[in-house]
């Protein structure tokens, strides 16, 4: 699938074309969320430059937030990678109108700005190629200033 790039607000990542991007600025916090054409999958890119944030509670605020929505869900600890570096999170399933889905968080704290990475798809709709759409901007997610 042909690819597009974002790059502003001190990040850069690529995203699959025809996905809609929107931006919402909240005091010290920016937030870029991309969502799939058929509204089946979604990542958001949450920066934070509130000084001293801590990685692990602002990973648990976005579980603790799911959660509400979703009391029954199931989640582990799981780490993995923003920009090269260790991030700290959850890999969650859940069910939504007997629907399954699945979703990961995923934090890490540079000296500019606490970086959190959450995404979510359904299983249902090729949730294969969904996933891969969400790596794709994991993946190429990079700090830039």
């Amino acid at each position: 699938m042909a690819q597009a790039t974002y790059n502003a607000h001190g990040i850069r990542f690529e995203y699959s074309v025809g996905w809609t991007l929107e931006e919402v600025e909240d005091g010290p916090r920016m937030t870029v969320t991309a969502t799939a054409e058929d509204g089946l999958g979604f990542a958001f890119v949450a920066l934070d430059t509130t000084p001293g944030i801590d990685p692990d509670a602002l990973a648990q605020e976005a579980l603790d937030a799911l959660r509400e929505e979703y009391p029954t869900l199931r989640s582990q600890p799981a780490t993995s990678e923003i920009d090269g570096q260790a991030s700290v999170g959850h890999a969650i399933e859940f069910d939504s109108l007997d629907i399954p889905n699945e979703c990961v968080i995923h934090c890490r704290v540079t000296p500019n700005r606490a970086i959190l990475y959450f995404a979510q798809w359904s299983t249902l709709a090729d949730g294969d190629q969904r996933e891969s759409d969400l790596a794709l901007i994991q993946n190429t997610l990079q700090e830039t200033g």
